[in-house]
């Protein structure tokens, strides 16, 4: 087309119907980017959906295998004693038989702290066989390998005083999304895991039977006014800690003993 012979409306017709078609070129691309990102977006949904729906299912059948497993151990588990009707201790012959009962005279027995925050999911705990301690930047780190399967821990709730007598069944391990799942909700475990990290520490978890145990009668010894040997109460820190107390294993006897008496 030779442009110089074309008039000048002729020109001004061409360039108006060239950026009316642009216009609508440009109408029909973004039409098509809107249409194009809708697509996305409901893509994007559907996956966030799936990938939920995934994690939910996950979550459930990891709480069935939890109980599963917590079946199968307890149906496997032998019973490590048999309880007998509470009595207190008074010459060495009762001393001796409740040394049988609960071996303690070949086994470490230790004193351990717990949290008064646990009581709150203390049948948890009861139901799935462990108790939990920290281990903050390490210093508590011996505890993995101090604790010994088939030791007795006498198991102190901070502030309020003896509550359980606990057999070790299994080595102290860090904290698993299986007592997660138990203990928390999806919130909490959030929260719990970020604190972990934040505050550098870690959640053992020691595998135990509990013995003897109670959520409210905690013991001290205004409760057992009949005993005369040297009593130990509340000591610091989160170690598993054996007292200086020659009178020691006698003490943990009568607060087994009594835990009994009184469920």
């Amino acid at each position: 087309m030779d442009l110089e012979r074309l008039s000048r409306d002729t020109l001004i017709h061409i360039i108006t119907d060239l950026l009316k078609q642009n216009d609508e070129l440009k109408e029909e691309n973004d039409k098509f980017i809107e249409i194009n990102e809708e697509y996305n977006d409901k893509l994007k949904e559907e996956n966030d959906r799936l990938i939920d729906n995934i994690r939910k299912l996950k979550e459930e059948i990891d709480i069935k295998k939890i109980y599963i497993n917590d079946i199968s151990r307890k149906l496997s588990l032998q019973p490590i004693i048999e309880k007998k009707d509470a009595q207190t201790i008074t010459d060495n012959s009762n001393v001796m038989s409740f040394y049988d009962e609960l071996k303690i005279s070949d086994c470490n027995v230790w004193y351990m702290n717990g949290n008064l925050e646990d009581i709150d999911k203390w049948d948890i705990f009861v139901d799935n066989n462990f108790v939990k301690t920290w281990n903050k930047d390490g210093k508590n780190e011996k505890i993995k390998t101090k604790i010994k399967k088939g030791d007795i821990i006498a198991w102190y709730i901070v502030g309020k005083g003896y509550n359980s007598i606990l057999k070790v069944i299994d080595s102290p391990k860090i904290i698993t999304d299986r007592e997660l799942i138990l203990l928390y909700n999806d919130t909490e475990r959030k929260e719990r895991k970020d604190d972990i990290e934040k505050r550098k520490y870690e959640s053992i978890i020691i595998s135990v039977e509990f013995l003897a145990t109670t959520k409210t009668n905690f013991i001290k010894i205004d409760n057992i006014p009949n005993y005369n040997k040297k009593w130990t109460p509340h000591l610091m820190g989160v170690h598993c800690q054996s007292p200086n107390n020659p009178d020691w294993n006698e003490q943990v006897i009568e607060i087994y003993n009594y835990l009994n008496e009184i469920n």
